[in-house]
């Protein structure tokens, strides 16, 4: 399995699958390969616009992976504000994303899209979507891995 480290390998999985199990193609949508511009869909953008609770939106998603690939590698690591976050940022995201992990094989799952379980850079791409989307939400249900997006985001938005 795939984990959050604060290697700067490069990832061999972060090919977007060209089917997934939501209600569109979000190949279709999106698509955000390394070294090179997002690209987006007017179709995506919208239907992403339309609902700003229902946890996806393909703008979120693809500059997530933007924000992952500034350390010249996907893997699920941004660049955080200083050296002292990553240690936390590896430990949190590491417990999150097996318990993630866990919840989607008992299909136990209520708050992150299963799409997530692709990879840790997918995980952190639909993290980050339902952290803007459903900021109330992953705060109160949870609150580790919110807090580790608030802190890299620099805002709330469960207080919105």
């Amino acid at each position: 399995m795939m984990r959050f480290s604060q290697d700067v390998k490069r990832s061999s999985s972060t090919q977007m699958p060209m089917s997934l199990s939501r209600f569109h193609s979000k190949a279709a949508f999106g698509l955000a390969n390394h070294g090179t511009a997002a690209l987006l869909s007017y179709l995506g953008v919208m239907c992403g616009s339309l609902d700003g609770e229902d946890g996806h939106n393909v703008v979120l998603h693809e500059f997530a992976h933007k924000l992952d690939e500034e350390n010249l590698t996907t893997n699920g690591m941004p660049i955080l504000r200083n050296r002292e976050q990553y240690a936390s940022w590896v430990e949190v995201l590491n417990k999150e994303y097996e318990e993630f992990l866990n919840r989607v094989d008992r299909k136990k799952n209520k708050v992150i899209d299963e799409y997530g379980a692709v990879s840790p850079p997918e995980f952190f791409a639909v993290a980050t979507e339902y952290f803007f989307e459903k900021g109330p939400i992953m705060a109160a249900r949870l609150p580790e891995l919110y807090k580790q997006l608030q802190d890299y985001y620099s805002v709330d938005p469960a207080s919105w």
